[in-house]
């Protein structure tokens, strides 16, 4: 695409003059469109894109002063360049014209070579006002880009496809006013093998489709890019360049996009990006765009895997940390895993979100971490423990507090850890909290424990069956009774006791896997 051809809107209610400024404007190869009048010349701006205006002042309707002062009152109009052509030389009239925002004038009769001059000014200015715009566009889009990924970025689930869809949506999705964008952009991953296959975004009607591009030599393509200028990337093909890159372009590229008119390309490590048809010539700023937005992509990407890493070290510790706790009970298999999965189902069936219930999930497997101080005497005797014994071993949560400390990440397993023996009707230990006092993190974890501890053999009963565990639970046996549980930690049970058993059967000792 050539530099765009500069669009002058003449105004006079008076013909003659009209065919004068016309004719003085041909050579010159702009595109002229003529007014007789201020409403039509309103309209026409209304519906057309325009670069310069030339207004008479002195017309029947709107006049020319009060045409300069919408224009320049309107947001999208206010940096059209207006020049008033006048036979009016008063000082007066001068400083109305001022007044009303215009921003040169010629006087009638309109000497050829002045009117040339000032409007080549005037659209020189104009222009760098549009690439100026161009470029505040491109910063807010990368603005706007990064805000909505930093918003919506979770190290646990991104992948640097989405990122790069949105990266294209940044790109493409035009915007009131914003028609330079490019229509279409190609990303293929480049490695080893050089460039095979790409996918095309295309934009038609404000909406973006995806189609899968191959590539026909990739090698002749990679070596094309290992010695392209990392800095410089690709060059910009907006002026009848696009066909000595035709030997570069992937095949069936052509037929999706019709003509190539404006090109910017850049590459990465792994990416090659391009950007299509924008529409306006393209500069190097567009390049360093296209490039930024990739990076930032790139380096989402980088932060996830360091996040990722994190967590799994993390899980894995916390994890050790609880199978340990464990060493010296009572033979509990996959306890730990059924409870976190006990937990987890009822804190989505009590309204909690994904992340809060997986957060709970890993939480609770910390919840007898405290064991850790109890003698392995006590722990391994296979008959009633003694008073004192019973004592110290219900100080188990006390400990775990101490173990899991202050930090902020393993409050949710500290609360847990400590609180899972209160019950709803203060009866409960090692403080005797009741009701709302404990943490519902807490009352959650107790039920499900309590139903695995039912579902297991102990020293003092055998395991029991669902429906036993279940009825003990919601009706009582002396021991355990309803009113220990929070009531609507009671009822989420009532409602999903079925996917217990389902989970018991999973992840039963000898059976399910053990982590």
């Amino acid at each position: 695409m050539h530099e765009k051809t500069p669009v002058v809107l003449i105004v006079d209610d008076q013909n003659w003059n009209l065919e004068v400024l016309e004719a003085y404007l041909h050579e010159t190869g702009y595109k002229i469109i003529r007014s007789e009048n201020g409403q039509e010349a309103l309209s026409i701006i209304d519906k057309t894109e325009i670069d310069l205006l030339l207004l008479d002042i002195m017309m029947p309707g709107i006049d020319g002063l009060r045409v300069c002062k919408i224009l320049k009152g309107g947001e999208k109009t206010r940096f059209i360049p207006i020049v008033i052509v006048t036979s009016l030389d008063q000082k007066s009239d001068k400083l109305a014209a001022i007044e009303a925002g215009a921003d040169d004038f010629i006087t009638k009769p309109v000497d050829k070579a002045e009117l040339l001059v000032r409007c080549a000014s005037l659209l020189r200015m104009k222009k760098f006002h549009d690439e100026r715009d161009h470029a505040y566009s491109n910063i807010r889009s990368i603005t706007l880009f990064f805000s909505d990924a930093i918003s919506k970025f979770d190290p646990a689930r991104f992948s640097l496809e989405s990122a790069y869809i949105g990266m294209v949506h940044s790109m493409l999705r035009p915007a009131d006013g914003e028609e330079g964008k490019p229509r279409h952009a190609l990303i293929a991953p480049y490695g080893k093998a050089g460039l095979t296959k790409g996918a095309l975004y295309s934009i038609k009607d404000s909406r973006i489709s995806e189609k899968e591009i191959s590539f026909q030599e990739s090698r002749a393509l990679s070596e094309r890019f290992n010695l392209m200028d990392r800095h410089d990337d690709f060059a910009n093909l907006s002026d009848g360049g696009i066909g000595e890159a035709r030997e570069w372009l992937p095949e069936g590229l052509l037929a999706e996009t019709g003509p190539l008119e404006n090109f910017v390309c850049c590459y990465t490590d792994t990416n090659l990006f391009a950007c299509f048809n924008y529409g306006r010539k393209v500069n190097s700023y567009d390049v360093q765009v296209l490039k930024d937005l990739a990076l930032h992509s790139m380096f989402f990407e980088t932060i996830s895997k360091q996040v990722k890493e994190n967590e799994d070290a993390f899980f894995y510790t916390i994890m050790a940390l609880a199978r340990a706790a464990e060493m010296n009970d009572e033979d509990t298999g996959n306890h730990l895993i059924r409870v976190n999965e006990y937990a987890y189902e009822m804190a989505m069936e009590m309204g909690f979100s994904e992340k809060t219930a997986t957060e709970i999930r890993y939480s609770a497997q910390m919840h007898d971490v405290g064991k850790l101080h109890i003698p392995p005497g006590i722990l391994r005797k296979p008959g009633q423990l003694t008073p004192e014994e019973w004592e110290i071993t219900k100080k188990h949560p006390l400990y775990a507090a101490k173990i899991l400390g202050g930090s902020p990440r393993l409050e949710t397993a500290r609360q847990i850890a400590l609180c899972h023996h209160e019950r709803w009707d203060g009866s409960g230990y090692p403080n005797g909290l009741s009701g709302e006092q404990i943490p519902l993190p807490a009352r959650i974890v107790s039920l499900c424990d309590i139903y695995d501890a039912l579902r297991s053999v102990r020293p003092y009963k055998p395991a029991f069956d669902h429906e036993t565990s279940y009825k003990i639970i919601t009706e009582g046996d002396g021991r355990t009774m309803p009113g220990h549980f929070d009531p609507q930690v009671l009822a989420a049970f009532k409602r999903i006791s079925e996917r217990f058993q389902e989970i018991y059967l999973e992840f039963k000792d000898g059976m399910g896997k053990v982590a």
